[in-house]
C-alpha cells in the first residue's frame, strides 16, 4: 500500500487539520525523533490528540523503534488511537495506541472500509443506501451564534422521525428522561353540575429521552435525538447514569446500565 492509499483511506473517514488536531484527525510526518521529542511542547500536546498519525519512511538509524517508542508516550492511556507506520518504502504495519503491531495492508485496507462505511452510514441522507447498516451515532454541532447550526440539522432531519429539546440551567434527569407527575384522570362517574369527576393520579410521563428510545426500538427508520443549547445544562445532572451509555463500540454501548424502577416500569 503507498502513500496515496494511506492518505486517500483516510480522509475518507476523518478530516485533515494542519494548525491543531484531535480526536477524528490525523497528522502525518516523516521524521522519527517528532514523536519521541518535546513532548511536553504546546506542539507535541496537540499531536497526542490526533486520532490517527501517519509516519512515512525515515531512512536514519533505528528510526522504527523511534518512531514506536515515541508513539506509545504520545498515546499513552488512550484505547482507540492509531499508528499507520512505513516500516519500509511502500509497506506499511498498523500500531495500537499501546505499540502493538496489527497488521499489513490487507488489515489496513480492511479498516479503512469499515470506517468508510460506519461513517457513510452515520451521514446516511433520506435516499438511504441499502448496502449500509446505519449506526447509532453522537454528533455535536458548534460554532457562534448565526453560523446555521440548527438550519443544518434541520436540513439533516428533514422528514425524518426527530425528537426534539433543549437544554437550560434548570434541566435535570426528570425533564430529559422522565419522571412519575400528577395528572388529572376521569372517574366516569357524572356529577350533578353534569361535568365529569376527576382525580389527581400519578404515573410516569416520558420526556425527550424516553420518547426518542421506545420510538427507536418500535421502528426500523431513523430516530433523531435532537438536542438544542447542550452546553446550557448539567449534562451530569440531566442525564445521570445514561451518560455512559454514549460510550459505544461498533454503534453498541459498551457500558450497559440499570433502568431504575420508574423507567424500567
Amino acid at each position: 500500500m503507498d502513500y496515496s492509499s494511506i492518505k486517500s483511506g483516510l480522509e475518507g473517514f476523518v478530516e485533515r487539520y494542519d494548525s491543531q488536531t484531535f480526536l477524528g484527525s490525523y497528522r502525518e510526518t516523516s521524521r522519527s525523533s517528532l514523536l519521541n521529542d518535546g513532548l511536553s511542547t504546546r506542539a507535541n500536546a496537540l499531536w497526542k490528540m490526533a486520532e490517527y498519525v501517519v509516519a512515512k519512511h525515515d531512512n536514519t538509524d533505528n528510526a522504527i523503534n523511534k518512531y514506536i517508542t515515541g508513539w506509545k508516550q504520545l498515546a499513552s492511556g488512550a484505547n482507540n488511537q492509531f499508528l499507520l507506520l512505513e516500516e519500509e518504502r511502500g509497506a506499511w504495519g498498523m500500531y495500537d495506541a499501546q505499540g502493538n503491531r496489527l497488521g499489513g495492508d490487507d488489515y489496513i485496507q480492511a479498516f479503512f472500509d469499515k470506517k468508510r462505511k460506519q461513517q457513510g452510514s452515520a451521514n446516511n441522507t433520506s435516499k438511504g443506501d441499502a448496502n449500509n447498516e446505519v449506526l447509532p451515532r453522537q454528533q455535536i454541532y458548534y460554532g457562534a451564534p448565526g453560523t446555521g447550526k440548527s438550519h443544518e440539522i434541520n436540513r439533516l432531519t428533514e422528514g425524518k422521525n426527530v425528537v426534539r429539546t433543549t437544554f437550560h440551567p434548570d434541566s435535570d434527569y426528570s425533564t430529559f428522561v422522565g419522571a412519575y407527575k400528577p395528572s388529572m384522570k376521569p372517574t366516569g362517574v357524572t356529577l350533578a353540575s353534569g361535568e365529569r369527576e376527576e382525580v389527581i393520579t400519578y404515573k410516569f410521563i416520558p420526556q425527550a429521552f424516553t420518547r426518542a428510545y421506545v420510538e427507536a426500538w418500535k421502528t426500523t427508520n431513523e430516530v433523531y435525538l435532537v438536542i438544542e443549547e447542550i452546553n446550557r445544562g448539567n449534562c451530569a445532572q440531566i442525564f445521570g447514569d445514561l451518560f455512559q451509555l454514549l460510550d459505544r463500540k461498533d454503534g453498541v454501548s459498551e457500558y450497559p446500565v440499570e433502568a431504575d424502577t420508574d423507567l424500567a416500569t
